[in-house]
């Protein structure tokens, strides 16, 4: 391989015929050259650091919590490093990008219900709490992003188990949906579903599962977002400093299924994604695009949980008794409600 070698990018690339499968690693990093060889050694160090980063969380912060809350504190802080791990093998081996979509899509939103699981945790169990919103007549809006126009028509009630659970139900079923949304695209792909169908069909029919796919997710964040404000509508709660959390863990979601969802719709309807001939189509393009944005998104939100997730230990202290034993996570919200 030429390591002087400049990237050949084509923009009219429909006069170029390109192998349905992706390349190998041989002609991809033939088709990237030198750039390929620093956006590959880029990647390992972020991925690298993001690593280390995670385990100073797992040492300086995990491990002082409550055994209950370890798991999903685990799962949520992993996330950057996992992301960026899945992105950088889908550009260092393109064969294995379907691969990595798959588990990438679908582990994003696993997050939000570790969240959810990690705050009834540390502030007591679905039961008590729901009882608890229900005394206090909290109020549940609808009215929050990223389907804020459920509560222009829908107005504000108070919180009910049917409600409460539903809304969980978003969140809980998010995952499931998208995975499933995920691998009929790749199992389509794969099998060159464009081979027997016509292609006003299967143009239309990889974007309504892409578009299935972005409304699950947004659903699921819905449910999430309409929980965390009832929650935070609570006298005396943590809910307040808790919810940069929230945003720091949904924003990085969001932004990642968006960016895939745009890449999509550019590489399928418009010439703006590159590629380059003979290896590199627009497809393969894109899904180098969305590694590299992605590496770059992970490091820079890797960066954010390490402040952002850290234990604080007035947390720590409200699942301690006031002889020093340690407490189940089957407490009260409001701490005057809470027996002694």
């Amino acid at each position: 391989m030429n390591l002087s070698q400049d990237v050949m990018l084509e923009f009219n690339c429909s006069r170029y015929d390109f192998d349905s499968d992706p390349p190998d690693v041989s002609q991809h990093f033939d088709a990237f050259g030198i750039i390929g060889l620093g956006i590959a050694y880029g990647g390992t160090a972020s991925s690298g650091l993001l690593t280390l980063l995670f385990f100073i969380q797992i040492c300086s912060n995990v491990r002082k919590c409550p055994w209950e809350w370890q798991r999903s504190l685990s799962w949520i802080v992993s996330m950057p490093m996992i992301i960026s791990w899945l992105s950088l093998t889908s550009f260092l081996v393109p064969r294995a990008g379907n691969i990595c979509s798959i588990v990438k899509q679908s582990y994003m939103p696993f997050m939000l219900m570790h969240f959810l699981d990690l705050a009834l945790m540390i502030d007591g169990d679905e039961e008590q709490i729901l009882n608890t919103l229900m005394d206090n007549r909290v109020p549940m809006s609808l009215c929050a992003s990223p389907c804020c126009f459920f509560g222009i028509c829908c107005r504000s009630s108070i919180v009910t188990r049917r409600g409460f659970r539903a809304m969980r139900r978003r969140v809980y079923q998010a995952p499931l949906w998208q995975f499933l949304l995920t691998m009929a695209a790749v199992v389509l792909e794969i099998a060159e579903i464009n081979q027997f169908l016509p292609e006003y069909i299967v143009m239309p029919l990889f974007q309504t599962l892409a578009g299935l796919n972005v409304l699950m997710c947004m659903l699921g964040n819905w449910g999430f977002n309409v929980i965390v404000k009832t929650f935070k509508g609570l006298e005396r709660s943590n809910w307040n400093r808790r919810m940069k959390k929230a945003h720091a863990l949904t924003l990085f979601i969001a932004i990642m299924k968006l960016q895939f969802f745009v890449l999509g719709l550019l590489v399928d309807y418009t010439d703006y994604i590159p590629c380059s001939p003979p290896a590199v189509s627009p497809v393969h393009m894109k899904q180098n695009m969305d590694a590299l944005l992605t590496l770059a998104e992970a490091l820079l939100f890797g960066l954010v949980f390490t402040f952002v997730y850290r234990v604080r230990q007035c947390d720590i202290d409200r699942a301690i008794k006031g002889d020093g034993a340690e407490r189940s996570p089957n407490f009260f919200l409001i701490p005057n409600m809470q027996t002694h």
